[in-house]
């Protein structure tokens, strides 16, 4: 009984000296980024975006579509839209910025079909739910056509 209690005893010294030993076990990881808060709303026709971690005062992209901002300009953004989602334009709201962002949309109820979005020269067209299929038909999802151009989602009979 008593060599279980030395034993107790020294396990729990040991234990309290590699808890308490500063970064004795750790992976060091850099500082967070310095929060960063814009106090007002940008003059009508600009827009803020994060350059480097600085925010930089900029022209408002052209449209409501997803743009990225390169630095020197808005360019239409070339990555395809995650599935079931809509792009939200970034907007001001009580004093705060909320930046553009994929907001996946709930389906309205079963066999609903998702369109997503698409560019239409330089127009944003937006995603939507589609009802259910017609029967006989199927759902052929937006593509390129031969051509290159955009050809969107529509139902075809089989």
């Amino acid at each position: 009984m008593k060599d279980l209690l030395k034993t107790l005893l020294h396990l729990s010294f040991l234990i309290f000296i590699i808890s308490s030993s500063a970064g004795a076990v750790g992976i060091p990881l850099p500082p967070p980024p310095p929060q960063v808060k814009i106090k007002m709303a940008p003059p009508s026709g600009k827009v803020y975006v994060q350059v480097k971690g600085a925010w930089v005062l900029v022209p408002a992209p052209p449209g409501d579509g997803p743009y990225v901002w390169t630095g020197e300009a808005w360019v239409i953004d070339p990555e395809p839209p995650p599935v079931g989602a809509e792009w939200v334009p970034g907007y001001w709201s009580r004093g705060h910025w909320y930046p553009g962002h994929w907001a996946v949309i709930k389906a309205p109820g079963p066999h609903f079909v998702w369109v997503p979005g698409y560019w239409k020269g330089r127009v944003w067209i937006s995603g939507r739910w589609e009802g259910k299929h017609p029967h006989g038909h199927a759902w052929v999802p937006g593509h390129r056509g031969p051509r290159g151009r955009w050809v969107p989602g529509h139902w075809k009979k089989m």
